[in-house]
């Protein structure tokens, strides 16, 4: 999901936003200092 580049493209984007407005679980896995925390930010299941 996560290119080379570290970013996200935009339909992935758009699909993990569609799981998270619906309450679908999703677990995001990763090292230590991965950014698995500045990753899950701006979804909505964190506001």
């Amino acid at each position: 999901m996560v290119g080379r580049g570290g970013m996200i493209n935009m339909e992935d984007a758009a699909r993990l936003w569609f799981l998270a407005e619906h309450k679908v679980p999703i677990l995001i896995i990763g090292p230590m200092g991965a950014g698995k925390t500045s990753f899950k930010m701006p979804l909505p299941i964190c506001s």
